[in-house]
């Protein structure tokens, strides 16, 4: 980021009047952006290998009350390409659109709140034609609990449960057909970790894992692994150990 604001050269315009002007120059970019008040105009130059076209993008907030606030966008390409955009925000939802007045519009829908019974939320996607999906989540109030659901409003649903605090992480993953999958770690000390995970079907592993530092320069690591094979009917044992220093 410091190197950034030292490639950039900046000059200001008409200050202390009603419309200062700020004008930045990102030679790295080989762009201009152009600042007044909550108007915005960036220019950019075309790349030299040919990877990305001159294009002018203009910028427009809009304060629609206090705590809701519009944002604008307009950008024009080579070739007569063109792109505009519309997003609308408050602390409670976000909404907007885009098209590139061709063969692509988007749409969005977001909301998020927060009750007695923790943040509940959720989101909607659209093409306004054939794709579409959303999702829904819930955390509760203290954070540990989670739990989310997705569609694409056809033929693919996911959803997922999970309670996880500083020792234990337990995560369920389903599409609510034949694919499931629960996986859980146990952190009874700093160093010592445990866990297994399974698709309660042919893939189960256990495993106990520790790191411990004998010093500030050296660091201890051993794993033990028992894993069902699925491919062989006798299971997969594993042994590893190693040691991680900085001289």
């Amino acid at each position: 980021m410091e190197e950034e604001e030292k490639k950039k050269h900046i000059i200001e315009l008409l200050k202390g009047s009603d419309f200062p002007i700020r004008l930045t120059h990102f030679p790295e970019k080989s762009s201009i952006n152009l600042a007044s008040g909550s108007q915005n105009a960036t220019i950019n130059a075309p790349n030299p290998s040919g990877k990305k076209d001159a294009s002018v993008l203009l910028e427009k907030e809009i304060n629609l009350n206090n705590k809701t606030k519009a944002y604008l966008a307009h950008e024009l390409k080579e070739k007569g390409k063109e792109g505009s955009g519309i997003h609308i925000t408050n602390p409670y939802f976000t909404a907007g659109g885009s098209t590139d007045y061709d063969k692509e519009e988007k749409g969005y829908i977001s909301g998020r709140t927060t009750t007695p019974i923790g943040n509940i939320g959720g989101i909607l996607n659209t093409d306004f034609t054939q794709d579409e999906s959303g999702e829904i989540f819930w955390q509760s109030p203290d954070r540990r609990w989670n739990v989310s659901g997705y569609t694409d409003f056809d033929d693919l649903q996911k959803g997922r449960i999970g309670y996880n605090t500083d020792k234990l992480n337990l995560n369920y993953n389903t599409d609510f057909g034949e694919n499931e999958y629960l996986e859980a770690e146990y952190r009874p000390l700093d160093y010592v970790t445990l866990g297994a995970e399974t698709d309660f079907n042919k893939n189960r592993n256990l495993r106990a894992g520790i790191n411990y530092p004998i010093s500030d320069n050296l660091l201890v690591n051993a794993l033990i692994e028992r894993q069902q094979n699925p491919y062989y009917d006798d299971d997969e044992n594993r042994l590893m150990f190693g040691m991680r220093g900085n001289f």
